[in-house]
This record gives structure tokens, C-alpha cells and sequence, in this order.
């Protein structure tokens, strides 16, 4: 069933969807450019919070994951525990540099994994000096992006909240050449190194100097650039706008 109206917050957002070699099959008449109605309440508290936390939210991986048959539950495979995903982010957390980068900076450090690696939290061993949130068992992860100074994550959209705050975003992508063969994410409209919202690193110090130039404001001017100008709405009326449309498909009959 075609969607009446579909929602887009980004103007490249909405051209890949409403292009005509996109696939979708729609087109402009379905498709809107009003901002997301989440990211109203997100300006809101991210407005008046105190910056104090370096976030890590790396995404999953479906090679390491299998649904088990009675609970119907995602759960991680044997290959997991001997993964180079778990070995990277592991040593990533246990860091010296991100232990003295958050001391000296005065920032708490928080590590969240996706939700389906959240049950196995204790496998990355996180040191006493990390915090830990388990995304399955926290209403919302706004309040935590409002205080994110910095963001490090792989490949998550979660970046794009982020980037919505304007709040720096680190990409540590080792795995940038076997990820798109193993997982469920395609290559798709979004060019990490064209369009993403920070460095991109494959190896772990490279991505600690760049978390360490965007707490010090160092960052390459580019991307505070693209992080203002991907997002045509930072004005607290996507659910206005939103309600707008919903309304006008109340009084217009399908076609």
C-alpha cells in the first residue's frame, strides 16, 4: 500500500525518495520536507542542557546476531566473543586517552550500545570510569543526547540527532570495508566522507584525535557547516507542520 504522506527532514532526504531512479515510487505529492516532529521536544531540551557527556552508541552487526527459535529474540552468535567488533570498542572504552580526554575536559563518558547488543553489555567489559546504558531499558535517549558534547559512533543514525544539536560527531568505522557485505545497511544516498557530520577514522587513536580537536573546538569547519545546513528546520513547528498535513488528508478524499 503506497503511503498517503511520508515525512523527510532533509532536503537530500526527501530528493532520494522522490527522484525518479530512486525506486520508491513516489513522488512529491506523498513526500514531505517538514523536519521530524521528535527533534521539536529534542531543541527543546538540548537548548538548555549542560554539554558534560562524550556518547559512544556504535551500531550492530547482523553477522554476529541470530534470532533464536524459541523466544524469537535477536540474540549474539559464537562468533561474537572473538569478534573484531567487540575486541575494537572494548579497547576503545578501556582507552587511556578517552579516560584522560574526559577528565581534563570535565565530561562524564557513556557507553550505549544498539539495542541488540544491549543485553550484553558486561562482554565489553566497561571500566568504572564509563557509564553504561542499556537502550532496551530507557524511555527515551534524548535526555542524553541534550548533554552530548561529542558522539562517537560507526555508522548509527543516531548521528543525525546529534547533528540536529549541532553537537560534534566522530565516526570510527574499522570495519568500513566488510561492513556493507555483512550487515543489512545498504550504500545508499548518505556518503559518510561527502556528507557525514565529522571525521571518519578506521583506527582507534585517529578517532581519539579527533574527539580530542572537537572538545578543544578544533574541529575542521566543514562539518559545523553541514551539521547547520542538512537540517531547513530548527524551529520547534515539525509537529505543527505535521498536524497540518494530517489534517489535510482528513478533508481530502484518496485518490
Amino acid at each position: 500500500m503506497m503511503p498517503r504522506v511520508l515525512v523527510t527532514s532533509t532536503p537530500k532526504e526527501f530528493s532520494s525518495v522522490t527522484d525518479a531512479c530512486s525506486g520508491y515510487r513516489l513522488t512529491s505529492r506523498e513526500v514531505r520536507l517538514i523536519g521530524i516532529p521528535r527533534h521539536d521536544s529534542l531543541l527543546s531540551e538540548g537548548t538548555s542542557a549542560k554539554k558534560d557527556t562524550i556518547f559512544i552508541m556504535p551500531t550492530w552487526r547482523q553477522n554476529l546476531t541470530h534470532i533464536d527459535g524459541i523466544e524469537k529474540k535477536r540474540k549474539v552468535n559464537s562468533e561474537f566473543a572473538c569478534s573484531e567488533y567487540l575486541a575494537r570498542w572494548k579497547s576503545f572504552i578501556n582507552s587511556d586517552k578517552l579516560r584522560e580526554l574526559g577528565k581534563e575536559h570535565c565530561k562524564s563518558i557513556v557507553f550505549c550500545p544498539h539495542p541488540n547488543f544491549a543485553d550484553y553489555i558486561d562482554a565489553f567489559e566497561p571500566p568504572p570510569w564509563v557509564s553504561t546504558v542499556n537502550a532496551l531499558d530507557t524511555g527515551s535517549l534524548q535526555p542524553y543526547f541534550a548533554r552530548t558534547s561529542a558522539l562517537i559512533t560507526d555508522y548509527s543514525s543516531v548521528a543525525f540527532d546529534l547533528a540536529f544539536l549541532n553537537s560534534p560527531v566522530i565516526y570510527y568505522q574499522f570495519d568500513r570495508n566488510s561492513f556493507y557485505a555483512g550487515h543489512i545497511y545498504k550504500v545508499g544516498y548518505f556518503d559518510f566522507d561527502r556528507d557525514g557530520f565529522g571525521p571518519v577514522s578506521t583506527e582507534e587513536a585517529a578517532a581519539l584525535h579527533d574527539l580530542e580537536a572537537a572538545l578543544l573546538g578544533k574541529e575542521d569547519t566543514q562539518f559545523p557547516a553541514r551539521r547547520r545546513d542538512t537540517f531547513p528546520f530548527r524551529d520547534g513547528l515539525c509537529r505543527e507542520r505535521l498536524y497540518k498535513e494530517i489534517e489535510d488528508l482528513s478533508f481530502t478524499p484518496r485518490a
